[in-house]
């Protein structure tokens, strides 16, 4: 996508975060990175077919920006890593005139995923943009 996309263009990327404790795809509770090969008896045991389960890829918001770094450099492109969520949470700050709590949102995150344990899945909410590309 970072290769393709033109010089000022955004990349937005939503996906599930598998460190949460809800599996949306079979709506299950879910032990976060699970291994596959007891996810697979786990399903086995809760009636449900483990034939998915391996095209399932473990993602996280740390597993993104990592490899969004690595074509930062390999690519020679300018990247900016917007997290949508986080901004949401600043935003609504800003409209009650509660902007110097911005920094507690590692807090407000904490309160969500407790809030959603085994019933909701966390979701990656990333926007890239591509600032600039710059010939090697």
């Amino acid at each position: 996508m970072c290769r393709v996309v033109r010089d000022g263009g955004m990349i937005h990327i939503i996906c599930p975060d598998y460190r949460g404790t809800y599996e949306g795809h079979y709506r299950i509770a879910w032990i976060p990175l699970f291994p596959k090969k007891l996810a697979k008896l786990y399903l086995k045991l809760r009636g449900k077919n483990p034939a998915y389960l391996q095209t399932l890829n473990y993602t996280t918001k740390p597993l993104i920006e990592s490899y969004l770094h690595e074509i930062k450099f390999e690519q020679n492109i300018d990247l900016e890593i917007i997290d949508l969520n986080k901004k949401s949470f600043e935003e609504r700050l800003v409209r009650r005139n509660l902007k110097f709590l911005n920094r507690f949102y590692f807090i407000y995150y904490m309160i969500i995923y407790l809030k959603n344990l085994f019933r909701q899945e966390l979701s990656i909410n990333l926007l890239i943009q591509v600032k600039k590309k710059t010939d090697i």
